[in-house]
């Protein structure tokens, strides 16, 4: 969720953050459901950097071994 004090950063600096090229988020941008929300000013591109980490949280997957040893 964003409130008034998430900061947010450019494209080119989320790309820097989750170590992909800006490229590549550009791609999931134009995909039907993107995995980052996003707002625009103009044509420049913003992510929240709360929403991020959120998201990647959620989307964590554990190895296996993991799985076993904790199940």
């Amino acid at each position: 969720m964003i409130n008034k004090n998430s900061k947010f950063i450019s494209s080119p600096a989320a790309a820097e953050l989750l170590g992909v090229s800006d490229n590549a988020l550009r791609q999931q941008r134009h995909k039907a459901r993107p995995l980052f929300p996003y707002p625009k000013v103009g044509p420049r591109v913003f992510y929240s950097v709360e929403e991020i980490y959120e998201i990647l949280k959620r989307n964590k997957h554990l190895p296996i071994r993991e799985v076993i040893k904790n199940g």
